[in-house]
Order: structure tokens, then sequence, then C-alpha cells
């Protein structure tokens, strides 16, 4: 959901947004990368993770009422 308001977010921000450690926040990160929902690009040294398709994103979220 972060994601999808903040575009482009490195992990400690988004680690900051949803209240979780560093393992959950990466181990969920991990799955997303590899359900192929988003991905990392490098900036200035720094990994900023994308949405990949915003609105199979936001249908996804309307349908399981995850907002």
């Amino acid at each position: 959901m972060e994601l999808i308001k903040n575009k482009d977010l490195e992990f400690h921000q988004i680690k900051e947004k949803i209240k979780k450690s560093p393992s959950t926040t990466s181990q969920n990160i991990t799955k997303l990368l590899d359900s192929n929902l988003i991905f990392q690009k490098i900036s200035d040294s720094k990994k900023i993770f994308h949405i990949k398709n915003d609105l199979l994103i936001a249908k996804l979220i309307k349908k399981y009422d995850f907002d």
C-alpha cells in the first residue's frame, strides 16, 4: 500500500511506514519481488523499490480489502 502512495521507496522508508521489524520487512519485500509484483532499482547506491503494475495492485487491495 505504501508503494502505491509513494511510488519509489527505500527499504528503511518501507520499514518505517509499515512499522515492522527489518527481518519481516525483508521477507515481505522478497515475496513481492519473487512474485514479480515489485522491482528494485539502484539509485545513488541505494535500493529503491517500485510497483510494476499500479492498477493490478490497486485492484487486489480493493478486492481483498487490504486498505
